[in-house]
């Protein structure tokens, strides 16, 4: 069993060096997946990242790692999760999406309000991201488990959800 008020305060801690108090596997795979968002983040975001990126994503994984640490407590009492680690994982890709594309669109907001052009056209770009950005997240997220599910099965894991 793992205690959840220990993960949350590795979570705050060690961000997403974590993962490794609960499975080395989870550590790896969410390793390359962070990699791969913020490479993909930095080739395509005008926007730095800065200290309120890093003390949001220490929340984040403080928030994430109590929630995992129940999951997994509630996944060694069944029998049936033969892999903890990947239905973690599938969880963890869905919320970290969720929460990076929302720190992003705050920051565009408030980008968008500080400028000083019409008001109009300002509204306008406000409205643009809060409608387009769920949407987008929406089809990231269908895609990504599209992806992971074709590549935990060619792996012959099985993921119940």
């Amino acid at each position: 069993m793992i205690n959840p008020i220990l993960a949350s305060l590795l979570g705050i801690l060690f961000n997403f060096f974590s993962f490794a108090y609960f499975d080395w596997k989870l550590f790896v795979s969410s390793s390359l997946y962070i990699l791969f968002v913020m490479i993909i983040y930095h080739f395509l975001c005008p926007f730095h990242l800065n200290y309120v990126f890093f003390i949001s994503f220490n929340g984040f994984f403080a928030i994430f790692n109590l929630y995992m640490a129940k999951l997994w407590n509630f996944f060694e009492l069944d029998d049936m999760y033969k892999h903890k680690w990947a239905n973690i994982f599938m969880h963890f890709v869905s919320w970290f999406i969720r929460f990076f594309a929302g720190i992003i669109s705050v920051v565009m907001i408030y980008m968008f309000s500080t400028i000083n052009t019409h008001i109009i056209i300002t509204s306008f770009k406000i409205i643009g991201v809060m409608t387009l950005v769920p949407a987008a997240v929406f089809i990231i997220e269908k895609l990504q488990n599209l992806v992971l599910n074709s590549l935990f099965a060619s792996f012959s894991i099985k993921i119940e959800e």
